[in-house]
């Protein structure tokens, strides 16, 4: 005989098949999101690199233009020193630099960082005389490697140029920068703060540094730097000075023997997805507890109306009509009645989307007709797949003025990973292989948005062959969003199908268990989902939002005390009362109702009932006080207690995770404290 198992057993490896394979597809996503954003991040750098190293070059050529400006000078002919000593200075103050000038063996003849007539040495570093060598033998400006200058002992770069004085060639006019210059060039971009940027001579001595350029100055890089800039590679992982995983780029200068290299850390790099992955492993594990826990709380009874609503549910899915059955439940009925409603609604979005569709297609015959004046975008596509011809329409989805879109390729505006497949679908049709298709693909927008297109793309062919390819984009973004909305629509509705009817089934079974007669099972059931149907009805008139906690109150009351509130007085500050813990507290209000009209405040015309609430000073909890004022109520025997106050009990400490105590003195009262943070979910 085949086994069969209660239906909570079934919902939980329902619950599994649903959420493994979404936690899966989650994981997947988010895994894709953070190598796009890594992707995102190693692009970012590369370009930051590449704009570090053209800034660089820009900063040495104003350096080598003022170095052959002053080259011009009359004074160099007439060997005039102390004249081009006084032009030397006034170059030197606008580069922040200093100036020199050294014949063949180093001696030095100018130097604009003493008063002129100083007596100056010969120049011996090595770096500096093959800078003055390469200068004299191709007579281009040359820039050399980090040295530290004769006469200060600081450290300087040199941009140097050959020059004849007094008609006699073998001299080297030179410009000595500081470090410091050069690390404020590669210091005025803005930077994220924990990325690195560095300039490396050709000894891999560092030059200059955006973080602690003092502290490594003059420091030879990396074994890693090294191996991978000689190589010629421009990409790499390795460790900074500090012993820091990083991804470095590196740029080879265009006019000096320097390199530019951008670090960027291995964790700034990882961080998305750490973040994304653990989002999802957290949201996977509550899912999965709190399926477990609703599927072995919940489903003994009431298996045909689930079975029914949840075919009519998967239904939707495959666009059949809504046809649930008749139920005596009104909750079951209701979301009947929601799901037909679901139907119809998708009915009519589909009809639009065809219609959209059939519009679309209409449009593009018409295309000539139109063209100026269509809603949709409209282009022309010469065979190198630049824009010829675009109307306004385009211009407006794409965010780029007309001006720019014209000579602009098509794929320019594809998304990265699209590119392959719509450049190869134009070049299918450009070769004969197919006179037109129709894709769905997104756009990126000049600002950077990103929307969803429908294209359709059609040859126009001459004698020659292919001449060129009109292309129709219609923004379909917001057809996109709503099937999106539309699927969440289905998922909460079965969701919100499957909460009530386990608690419907709960009340059932509990309420069966603690009545003695079936007149009293019917009234007692009644009242119940009578106080679960008002708080839905809350729930519906604020979207599942939630209600205030008066408004719960005196919905509840209504019932009892009648709409006059004559012996009902309730209250207390405006308290906000989340979705879930509506349910529970209506609840929990019915079954005192329920008691004080049959033994306490409400029971008498004498009787009186006072219902009130505070929120404590740190606004952490709140403190509710129910108040029978009716002589002579006698504390009840001990025993075992009913279903109503073990419902009263479960609502309170399990499903607020709150306390509460009672008296009878003067009348039974109830004092409850509650954390507002699980009050409001």
């Amino acid at each position: 005989m085949r086994r069969r198992f209660p239906i909570a057993i079934h919902l939980a490896i329902f619950g599994l098949t649903i959420l493994l394979p979404a936690a899966a597809a989650g994981a997947l996503v988010a895994w894709r999101l953070a190598s796009n954003e890594r992707v995102r991040l190693e692009r970012t750098a590369h370009d930051f690199v590449n704009d570090l190293s053209q800034d660089l070059d820009r900063e040495l050529e104003v350096v080598m233009g003022s170095l052959q400006a002053l080259a011009t000078s009359p004074a160099f002919r007439s060997g005039d020193l102390e004249s081009l000593d006084k032009q030397a200075r006034q170059v030197a103050a606008q580069l922040h630099a200093a100036v020199l000038l050294r014949d063949s063996h180093g001696q030095q003849l100018l130097n604009t960082l003493v008063d002129w007539g100083t007596p100056l040495p010969v120049s011996t570093d090595a770096d500096v005389l093959n800078a003055d060598r390469r200068a004299i033998s191709s007579g281009q400006p040359v820039v050399s490697n980090l040295f530290t200058g004769t006469l200060t002992g600081q450290r300087f770069v040199m941009v140097g140029l050959a020059i004849e004085l007094g008609g006699k060639p073998g001299y080297v006019l030179s410009v000595s920068l500081t470090p410091e210059v050069i690390r404020e060039s590669i210091t005025s971009a803005l930077t994220p703060p924990d990325w690195n940027a560095s300039v490396v001579d050709g000894n891999y001595r560092i030059i200059a540094r955006s973080r602690q350029h003092e502290r490594f100055l003059g420091v030879e890089a990396t074994r890693s730097f090294q191996e991978n800039a000689s190589s010629g590679r421009d990409l790499w992982r390795g460790v900074t000075l500090e012993g820091m995983e990083v991804v470095s780029l590196a740029r080879r200068s265009r006019l000096a023997p320097w390199w530019v290299s951008v670090s960027v850390p291995k964790a700034t790099l990882e961080a998305p997805m750490w973040q994304l992955m653990s989002g999802v492993a957290g949201l996977t594990g509550i899912g999965l507890a709190g399926s477990m826990a609703l599927a072995f709380a919940y489903g003994r009874t009431l298996s045909g109306p689930i079975r029914a609503v949840a075919r009519t549910a998967a239904g939707l899915a495959r666009d059949e009509e809504a046809k649930p059955p008749e139920s005596a439940i009104a909750e079951v009925q209701a979301i009947s009645r929601a799901l037909v409603n679901a139907s119809d609604e998708l009915r009519r979005r589909a009809q639009q989307r065809d219609a959209a569709l059939r519009s679309a297609e209409a449009g593009e015959q018409r295309l000539r007709a139109t063209y100026e004046n269509a809603g949709v975008g409209i282009a022309e596509i010469d065979d190198q797949g630049r824009f010829v011809a675009v109307n306004d329409a385009l211009c407006s989805i794409t965010g780029y003025p007309r001006a720019e879109l014209l000579g602009l390729r098509f794929s320019t505006l594809s998304a990265a990973e699209e590119v392959a497949t719509d450049v190869d679908l134009f070049e299918r049709q450009r070769q004969g292989e197919q006179t037109s298709y129709v894709v769905e693909k997104r756009f990126r927008r000049k600002d950077g948005a990103v929307r969803w297109v429908r294209l359709f793309s059609s040859a126009v062919s001459g004698p020659e062959g292919f001449s060129y390819a009109v292309r129709v984009v219609l923004d379909v973004t917001d057809e996109r969003l709503a099937s999106e909305h539309q699927a969440l629509l289905i998922a909460e509705l079965n969701h919100r199908v499957k909460n009530t009817l386990a608690v419907v089934q709960s009340l059932v079974a509990q309420t069966l268990k603690s009545t003695s007669s079936p007149a009293a099972f019917r009234d007692a059931l009644t009242g119940r989902i009578m106080a679960l149907a008002r708080s839905h009805d809350l729930l519906s008139e604020s979207e599942w939002k939630g209600a205030t906690l008066d408004t719960l109150m005196r919905t509840t009351l209504n019932a009892h005390d009648g709409p006059e509130w004559l012996r009902a007085t309730i209250e207390g500050p405006a308290v906000r009362v989340g979705p879930r813990a509506v349910v529970s507290l209506s609840l929990m209000a019915h079954e005192l109702a329920t008691n004080a009209t049959k033994y306490g405040g409400l029971a008498t015309p004498q009787g009186r009932l006072r219902v009130s609430w505070s929120v404590t000073e740190d606004n952490r909890t709140l403190q509710l006080q129910w108040r029978e004022l009716v002589a002579g109520q006698a504390e009840p025997q001990a025993g075992r207690a009913g279903f109503g106050s073990r419902l009263i009990r479960l609502s309170i400490e399990q499903e607020l995770n709150g306390r509460f105590e009672t008296t009878y003195e003067g009348g039974f009262t109830l004092l409850a404290s509650i954390p507002l943070e699980i009050l409001a979910r």
